[in-house]
């Protein structure tokens, strides 16, 4: 996906109730992305998370945070995103993924894991992993699958008009 279906994918993701903030935040707290404008292009993960199921108010609270490298890694049960970029060598394949995601993703890190932590979060677990599946569904929707398993849509086939490679890795 190149530009305008990025754009097209964060607005979707934003109409659903979606925000997205670094998974490696420079600052506490991470900034908080809630239109597609507004997020950077980079090479960085960011993470994808619902407001009805983790609440934005909830990375106030500076225990979601912990030191990793330069920054500080984000906590929280949302599904890791990797846009599509461009650079000299051509269009790399962005992913969505549930990564680590489980029930103790709704826990802070340093919070105890009682017993039944499953069972306390299961109903949001089954929400975040619909969200996600409707994410899928959306790229399906609106992308089409090459013989290699990128999915690109209308600026990924102008780029390809023009010679720009489509990468995977």
């Amino acid at each position: 996906m190149d530009e305008p279906d990025r754009i097209e994918f964060h607005e979707y993701i934003f109409s659903r109730g979606g925000y997205i903030i670094p998974s490696v935040a420079k600052t506490k707290p991470a900034p908080i992305y809630q239109c597609p404008s507004s997020i950077p292009i980079s090479f960085d993960d960011l993470v994808i998370f619902k407001e009805d199921i983790f609440p934005k108010s909830n990375f106030l609270d500076l225990e979601w945070f912990t030191p990793y490298q330069n920054g500080y890694f984000t906590h929280g049960p949302g599904m890791l995103y990797s846009p599509s970029w461009r650079d000299e060598k051509g269009l790399h394949r962005g992913r969505i993924y549930m990564g680590l995601f489980s029930t103790f993703s709704f826990l802070k890190p340093n919070e105890k894991r009682k017993d039944g932590v499953y069972e306390k979060f299961k109903d949001e677990e089954k929400k975040v992993l619909n969200f996600y599946q409707a994410c899928c569904r959306n790229i399906r929707k609106n992308c089409r699958k090459d013989n290699t398993g990128f999915y690109h849509g209308v600026g990924s086939d102008l780029l390809s008009e023009i010679g720009v490679e489509k990468l995977q890795f």
